[in-house]
């Protein structure tokens, strides 16, 4: 479940669902980052302030919104697929010598 963090990061980065949540007693801009989050990984976002929901499949994973999310937003083009601290470790073995 989440609104418009950088822990929709996290989702997409592991690849898990997302039902993202709006409400109409939001601020406008609270609500257009939800909006503009839950676009970008073809979601369609709940209001909780309503009781009537869409019948949509929220736990479903679009694939290539994903994949563009993470390209756009999370990780810089071309890097490995490895976690950080596998990145800093090697950049520290190749550019030091050890006597």
């Amino acid at each position: 479940l989440a609104h418009a963090s950088t822990s929709v990061n996290f989702a997409v980065l592991y690849n898990k669902p997302l039902i993202f949540l709006n409400s109409i007693d939001y601020s406008n801009t609270y609500k257009n980052s939800i909006n503009s989050f839950s676009k970008a990984l073809s979601k369609t976002p709940i209001d909780v302030s309503s009781a009537v929901y869409n019948k949509t499949n929220y736990l479903e994973i679009n694939e290539e919104s994903y994949k563009l999310f993470k390209e756009l937003f999370i990780k810089t083009p071309n890097s490995p697929e490895t976690p950080v601290w596998n990145i800093f470790a090697d950049f520290i073995k190749k550019n030091t010598t050890i006597s």
